[in-house]
């Protein structure tokens, strides 16, 4: 449904039959290579800015077992999931 009008004129070019056929695979694959092209130099964008801080494995057990830390180990884990480079690829990945 749109607001343009029909064309005047119809082209003699058939759509093609095959789904699977070259053209069609080469735009998905094409399409793939150049969003997860996107996502890997964004993700070395973030490693190069002087405020990332990782969110490791390490950082992550030494903060466990502090014995102020009223953290549990499910909330860490919770924390590791929200860190910088998920944001980076959910915000890259939502706008491709």
């Amino acid at each position: 449904m749109s607001w343009s009008k029909p064309s005047s004129e119809l082209n003699e070019d058939k759509p093609q039959k095959k789904l699977f056929s070259l053209v069609i695979i080469g735009s998905i694959l094409l399409q793939t290579l150049i969003q997860f092209v996107v996502q890997v130099y964004a993700i070395q964008l973030l490693k190069k800015d002087p405020k990332y801080i990782p969110i490791d494995d390490l950082m992550i057990k030494r903060h466990l077992k502090h014995e102020d830390s009223n953290l549990s180990e499910n909330d860490w884990e919770n924390i590791r999931s929200v860190s910088y480079e998920t944001t980076v690829i959910f915000l890259v990945s939502i706008y491709q």
